[in-house]
C-alpha cells in the first residue's frame, strides 16, 4: 500500500510540474506577443505627414557637384557642395504675391480646399510661398513646384 501512495504522489507531482511548466511557457508566450504588439505600434507611430517631403522653394538640391565616378573616387575633403540658400535670398525668389507659413513647425499644402483633403507638401515655418488666389479660409498657393491650398489662418500676407 504504501507504494500505491507514494505512485500516487509521484503521479501528482509530475502533474503539478507540467501545470506550472505549461504556465511559465504560456506568461512567456503572452509577454512574447505584448512586446511585438508594442513593437509594431511604435513602429507605426509615424503619421502619414512624416511621409510627405517638404519641398524645398527652389530646385537645387544639395548634391555634390562632381561626376558620379569621380565622386567614388574622392575623399570626403574633395566633394563640393552648393551653399544652401539663406532667409533673405529665399524672400528675393521674385514672388510677386508673397505669403508667410505663420506656423511653429510646418503647414500642410492641401490637394483641395478643405480640411480632409491630401496633403500634397508642406512649408516649414516662415517658409515663403507664392499665393495665387486668395479665399475667405482657403488659399490657392505655389511653394517650389508644388501648386495646392493652405488655410489663410496660417499664412501672414503683405496685407498683415
Amino acid at each position: 500500500m504504501p507504494e500505491d501512495w507514494q505512485n500516487k504522489k509521484n503521479k501528482k507531482r509530475r502533474a503539478r510540474r507540467r501545470q506550472v511548466l505549461i504556465y511559465k511557457m504560456l506568461i512567456v508566450f503572452v509577454l512574447l506577443l505584448v512586446m511585438v504588439v508594442i513593437v509594431l505600434i511604435a513602429s507605426g507611430q509615424r503619421s502619414e505627414a512624416d511621409h510627405i517631403p517638404t519641398v524645398p522653394p527652389s530646385e537645387t538640391a544639395m548634391e555634390p557637384t562632381m561626376e558620379s565616378d569621380q565622386l567614388l573616387a574622392a575623399t570626403p575633403s574633395q566633394i563640393v557642395f552648393p551653399v544652401e540658400e539663406t532667409e533673405e535670398q529665399d524672400s528675393l525668389t521674385g514672388y510677386e504675391n508673397q505669403g508667410i507659413a505663420d506656423v511653429s513647425d510646418y503647414l500642410n499644402i492641401r490637394e483641395e480646399a478643405q480640411d480632409n483633403a491630401a496633403v500634397i507638401g508642406r512649408i516649414p515655418a516662415d517658409g515663403i510661398c507664392e499665393i495665387l488666389e486668395e479665399g475667405e479660409t482657403w488659399f490657392l498657393i505655389r511653394y517650389g513646384d508644388v501648386e495646392g491650398y493652405v488655410n489663410g489662418v496660417f499664412l501672414r500676407t503683405g496685407e498683415d
